[in-house]
């Protein structure tokens, strides 16, 4: 009989759920604080949880677009912010824009149901107001690059 406890699609789930409540941890002290120097504090502690330093990031939830342009301005990350309302997406591009990080990050207005990427594309996932946007699990483990 096989054991569930020990399979790696449980392995990976739990690691998964481990890090979603890391970030959502990060980021609700990070709303407490002046954003700004702030959300650079934020992407260098997600990047450090993650220890994803290149390949395509997912943020879900871009918001205004700073922590997208943070996640962005390491260098090493295309970063593709999904916004489910026309205004934060305006803001979001507009925040990105100002940056100077177009190109490098950049934000589509979209519902969390199911991510526009291919199976096993994304390096990383940063799924921001995770309770007002949930992207189900098995959508986010569709797209997530093993390892």
């Amino acid at each position: 009989m096989h054991d569930t406890r020990t399979s790696p699609a449980r392995g990976r789930r739990g690691a998964i759920v481990t890090s979603l409540a890391m970030v959502a941890l990060v980021l609700s002290v990070a709303r407490a604080q002046d954003l700004g120097e702030a959300q650079h504090a934020v992407a260098k502690m997600i990047l450090d949880v993650a220890v994803v330093r290149d390949g395509l990031c997912a943020h879900l939830g871009a918001g205004d677009g700073q922590l997208t342009a943070a996640l962005a301005s390491t260098g090493s990350l295309l970063v593709h912010g999904l916004s489910a309302e026309a205004e934060a997406t305006k803001r979001a591009r507009a925040s990105i824009t100002r940056a100077g990080l177009y190109g490098v990050a950049w934000v589509e207005q979209m519902r969390p149901e199911r991510l526009p990427y291919s199976e096993n594309l994304v390096n990383l996932i940063v799924a921001d107001d995770y309770l007002r946007y949930p992207t189900p699990p098995s959508e986010m483990l569709r797209v997530l690059r093993p390892g």
